[in-house]
């Protein structure tokens, strides 16, 4: 369960380009949320989706799917 007070640090990543990391984490959130995840759990896979984005060239990143999220969250 959250707490109203939770932070959740970002993941560490090598960025390259950091468009489309606000994308990337509410999309790996609503994931998240719509497998049945609480909140925390599902943004913490928001988090990782964003460091997987920045991580890459562009504003997407093609190795992002469900099991990279899960492997880096």
């Amino acid at each position: 369960m959250c707490s109203s007070d939770l932070f959740l640090p970002s993941l560490p990543a090598a960025p390259r380009d950091v468009t489309g990391a606000g994308d990337a984490l509410i999309s790996g959130t609503i994931h998240g949320l719509s497998q049945g995840l609480e909140l925390c759990a599902a943004a913490r896979l928001g988090l990782a989706a964003a460091a997987i984005t920045v991580e890459s060239a562009g504003a997407s990143a093609a190795e992002l799917t469900a099991e990279a999220l899960y492997a880096r969250a």
